[in-house]
């Protein structure tokens, strides 16, 4: 799949300057989220859990709370 292969090697233009302008965000939009969620997958990276707003005490997967934000 040639799209997938020009995204993982996209993967590899990202700099550490990169992360921390997104870090920095309070609440990023909406198209940043689901970018960061994306590279997390293609890197492998495990998803963190965060305290689900509509279940108190539970928590959720932060990839697919993203998708309901």
């Amino acid at each position: 799949m040639p799209a997938l292969e020009a995204a993982k090697e996209a993967l590899n233009t990202i700099k550490p300057s990169d992360i921390g302008i997104v870090k920095s965000m309070n609440n990023p939009p909406i198209g940043v989220k689901v970018v960061m969620g994306a590279v997390c997958v293609l890197k492998g990276v495990a998803p963190d859990k965060v305290a689900d707003p509509n279940k108190p005490g539970a928590k959720v997967n932060l990839i697919n709370f993203i998708y309901y934000i």
